[in-house]
């Protein structure tokens, strides 16, 4: 995972955390999703501070409970957008666990022709 361009470990694993495995997990959701097909990416998550593991994808499942941020009133979500933020307990519910994919109709010729693009590069 990230080597050789990632020779630290640590880079995957949360400094709160007790163990020494990574501890972000990705949105297994997202699996077959082009990112400019979302509708919103702001929303939508990507990765998250998860329960420790290797090669972990899933949902709120393996968000760890009690978190481990803020007492235990927070924890770290970074969204398709790129961005990231510290989340409360309050709000999980109410991200966006499964992507809201644009319909055709909605979607523009350029959206089309880079998602062409990365699909050939997937190959």
């Amino acid at each position: 995972m990230g080597y050789p361009y990632n020779i630290d470990k640590a880079v995957f694993r949360c400094p709160e955390a007790p163990q020494d495995l990574p501890t972000y997990a990705m949105n297994r959701r997202l699996k077959d999703t082009v990112a400019i097909t979302i509708d919103a990416p702001a929303q939508t998550v990507m990765l998250f501070d998860s329960i420790p593991g290797k090669n972990l994808a899933g949902g709120r499942s393996l968000v760890p409970n009690p978190f481990r941020h803020s007492g235990g009133h927070t924890t770290t979500i970074g969204f398709v957008d790129g961005h990231v933020k510290s989340v409360s307990v309050e709000d999980i519910p109410n991200l966006l666990w499964t992507p809201l994919v644009k319909t055709r109709s909605t979607t523009s010729q350029t959206e089309k022709d880079e998602s062409s693009s990365n699909q050939a590069f997937r190959r």
